[in-house]
């Protein structure tokens, strides 16, 4: 992010807040189709390729429609493509398997800079870019709104946005009156979002089709006043604009984080990290990116590293290209990593560097300024910062706001379908990992509503101690202090990921962070102890389940039925509910499967010889499977639930009690009574709640928090 009157460091200058635009200066010198074909439930066909070459074998329901003898591969249609997969996968001898899809042509836009602009190109060139091109020219940003808070936006040039929405453009900094652009950087920002494509000239935005409002927060100098940032938030949200822009940086105000968490209650909030690291040393996210509601985007280079000026750190969301100096990707063009886009230079030494440095000159642009050496002109320039990263993930909720996809919608999907990089589930270098448009556009064509990956983890004990694993220290809400008259016996988590609930064996509830307490069965006569619990989806219910089938609902969870009246082979040991929370699967000892409401029933253990008894059971966000796991932590996969693996082979010193599934069913994590926690599958392995104390009853995974 750069540009500050003073270091970085020094936070405060001559009364005003070092608020500053989020630009480094520079140094010396078909992925849609896939997505969206193996994610819709249905019948289809898959193409399936055995490690020895030999016709596959059919899933239940399928057909062969061919097998290519010279490929080895064999055309099968099924009855519902994403089981079949999971299926297929999950089997011993099958080399790969994938769905059956159209193949279009793409079309590059024409702009004589798009190929400098590696970060747009498919993925199979640019593997850490955006995967935009294949996206383009279907979907464009068109009917999205995007604020931009920056020092403003000068029309003119070549490739200005199509939609200036000059009639809302407002100056919230004193002692001016326009929105005219005397620093640069604002200009360029804008461009990167929305500058326009295919008219074979400049280069190409991402949501070119978005309506920009340009809001100047920031002076010539590139730094601003709080108060300016937030009334020029608070107006953003006033016209209604579903995407805010905040390329700045300040430190830490309750201000300017209340401004952004009421925004994003109508908005997506993108904010950049911030440039204050190094290659040797990381630095801690800039506020407002590390405000709660905000989308704090950092930067990943052409070959998926951490640029050394990008800043990391617990609220990262998601990284997208901000430019490196690896110079790989045309090594014999000058910071061909850098972002390219049209700039506009004040003439006192660059667009937007209060210290005169800035990036590269590309190219001259023929303006309405003209393009006089020395004096005020439009260039196509080469930049590097997570302005730009903010900027092109802003172009990303533009593309898909443009789409009718709602608020929260986009937030999740953005995170959902990041192509995730480092460590599994969410990381302090990466967030979620890059941003990946094509991925991102899909699931919304297909309707499929992804969440994002799990945060991490909670193990709760029997005396009502929790142990939070994340990277954050969000899992941590709060734990039981006082002594328990009855153990507890599992827990669920709200899916904001911000808080949870315990429950006694007696039915006694402990609610902890946005989790609300609405009713429990303490002090009523149970005819059979509780046993487990689930949330309802909404976050404003929950079940309770007794080892005999018996249903407790509160809140918004709906009763729709129960094993209570009916005589059981083994006792009931937990429940899931269904994605929708119409319906839930309850699980006896035995492995037998009692199927309630939308909850579809899809096979059980029920009647079959079992090693050790099962303990919980936990469904496959798709709806359409589940997982058993038994005490000695063996897996049993039904529907399309696919197995990642089990314990069943370790000989575990201490019995499995419980397993909680990742946000999109390729992995799951399995806890023991002594605190060991197995991942298996993309499932994230933060640590073990071995530090004695209190036997651990249940785990359950934390949403990603706030979104």
């Amino acid at each position: 992010m750069g540009m500050a009157v003073g270091t970085a460091a020094a936070g405060r200058v001559a009364g005003r807040v070092a608020v500053r635009a989020a630009v480094r200066p520079p140094l010396a010198g078909a992925v849609t189709a896939r997505y969206t074909a193996e994610q819709r439930p249905g019948r289809g066909r898959v193409l399936v390729a055995t490690t020895d070459g030999a016709p596959a074998p059919l899933v239940v329901g399928a057909t062969r429609a061919a097998h290519l003898d010279h490929l080895g591969i064999d055309v099968i249609a099924v009855p519902d493509v994403p089981g079949a997969l999971s299926a297929y996968r999950a089997r011993p001898g099958i080399a790969w398997a994938e769905g059956d899809r159209r193949v279009t042509a793409s079309s590059a836009p024409n702009d004589h800079l798009y190929p400098a602009q590696w970060s747009l190109h498919p993925a199979a060139v640019s593997p850490y870019g955006l995967d935009w091109e294949p996206v383009y020219p279907s979907v464009q940003g068109a009917g999205a709104l995007v604020a931009v808070l920056d020092t403003g936006f000068m029309t003119g040039g070549d490739d200005q946005p199509v939609h200036i929405r000059s009639d809302l453009a407002r100056n919230f900094v004193p002692d001016r009156t326009d929105t005219a652009d005397d620093n640069g950087h604002g200009t360029f920002i804008t461009n990167i979002i929305a500058e326009a494509t295919g008219n074979s000239t400049g280069a190409a935005g991402i949501a070119p089709q978005a309506s920009i409002v340009p809001v100047k927060v920031l002076a010539s100098d590139g730094t601003g006043d709080l108060s300016s940032v937030a009334r020029g938030i608070d107006y953003a949200v006033s016209i209604g604009a579903k995407v805010i822009n905040l390329s700045l940086a300040g430190d830490q105000s309750p201000t300017l984080c209340a401004a952004v968490g009421a925004a994003a209650r109508s908005s997506v909030v993108v904010a950049a990290s911030g440039n204050d690291a190094s290659a040797a040393q990381t630095s801690a996210v800039d506020f407002p990116a590390a405000c709660p509601g905000a989308l704090a985007v950092g930067s990943v280079a052409f070959d998926g590293s951490r640029p050394g000026y990008a800043n990391t750190g617990c609220p990262l969301a998601l990284v997208a290209p901000g430019g490196d100096d690896l110079n790989a990707s045309d090594p014999t063009i000058p910071h061909s990593d850098w972002v390219v886009a049209q700039g506009y230079d004040t003439g006192a030494g660059g667009t937007g560097s209060v210290a005169g440095a800035r990036g590269t000159v590309i190219a001259a642009s023929i303006g309405a300024a003209g393009a006089a050496t020395g004096a005020s002109s439009f260039q196509y320039f080469q930049e590097e910062g997570t302005s730009m990263a903010s900027a092109q993930v802003a172009g990303e909720a533009a593309v898909l706001i443009g789409m009718g996809a709602d608020v929260s919608t986009t937030r999740k999907t953005m995170l959902a379908t990041a192509h995730p990089l480092g460590r599994k589930g969410a990381n302090t270098i990466f967030g979620a990992g890059a941003a990946d448009i094509g991925a991102a556009v899909a699931a919304i064509h297909a309707g499929s509503h992804p969440a994002p990956p799990v945060h991490g983890y909670r193990v709760a004990r029997a005396d009502g101690r929790v142990d939070a694993f994340d990277p954050c220290g969000t899992a941590d809400q709060g734990q039981v202090s006082t002594h328990l008259a009855r153990p507890v016996v599992g827990t669920a988590a709200t899916p904001s990921g911000l808080g949870y609930w315990l429950v006694a064996s007696d039915g006694g509830i402990f609610s902890f962070g946005d989790a609300s307490f609405m009713g429990s069965t303490g002090g009523t006569h149970l005819n059979r102890p509780i046993v487990g619990m689930a949330a309802a989806p909404s976050g404003h219910g929950y079940w309770l389940v007794a080892s005999d089938g018996g249903i407790f609902s509160f809140g918004d969870a709906a009763f729709v039925g129960s094993t209570g009246a009916v005589a059981l082979n083994a006792p009931i040991v937990g429940m899931t509910p269904t994605a929708s929370g119409h319906g839930y699967w309850l699980v006896a000892s035995d492995g037998g499967i009692f199927s309630f409401g939308d909850a579809a029933f899809v096979g059980s253990t029920g009647g079959t010889h079992l090693n050790q008894p099962i303990v919980g059971m936990a469904a496959a966000p798709s709806g359409h499977g589940y997982w058993l796991v038994a005490s000695d932590g063996g897996i049993f996969s039904f529907g399309n639930a696919a197995f990642w693996g089990s314990t069943a082979s370790l000989g575990l010193a201490s019995p499995v009690v419980g397993m909680t599934v990742t946000s999109d069913g390729r992995g799951y994590l399995v806890a023991s009574a002594n605190g060991g926690v197995f991942a298996f599958g993309d499932a994230p392995y933060l640590g073990a709640a071995t530090g004695g104390g209190a036997p651990v009853v249940g785990i359950a995974a934390q949403p990603w928090p706030g979104v």
